[in-house]
């Protein structure tokens, strides 16, 4: 009798990697054990005052750097401990730092949306 094998790889998505400062980041999916913290930071990010961070409102401005950070710093530091603030803050530019952001954002959005349509099926 064969064997049947409930394949659950075909759920994960391509493998998508970025290169930052010498770090490989796989970027394809956001690991069970953090998307609570990762969701809760992007949240924040979501819910500042966007109109005051855009009219440079030195205490807004200087949150949602702190939060991409943190969003930063807990996604890339589950395969890379040294990957901290300090090694963000020297390491990184803003470009290079809003860039991963939002793709671990969207990451996040992607693996929602595809538990939604599992869950539908």
């Amino acid at each position: 009798m064969p064997e049947e094998v409930l394949d659950l790889d075909i759920l994960r998505p391509e493998k998508k990697i970025v290169r930052l400062a010498g770090k490989e980041i796989d970027v394809s999916f956001i690991p069970c054990g953090l998307t609570w913290d990762i969701d809760k930071i992007a949240r924040q990010l979501y819910e500042l005052d966007r109109a005051k961070a855009e009219e440079g409102t030195t205490e807004e401005t200087k949150r949602a750097f702190d939060l991409t950070v943190d969003l930063c710093v807990t996604f890339c530091q589950w395969k890379h401990k040294e990957m901290t603030r300090e090694w963000f803050v020297e390491n990184v530019d803003i470009m290079q730092l809003e860039r991963l952001a939002a793709t671990i954002s969207s990451t996040l959005e992607r693996s929602y949306a595809g538990a939604e349509a599992y869950q539908k099926n």
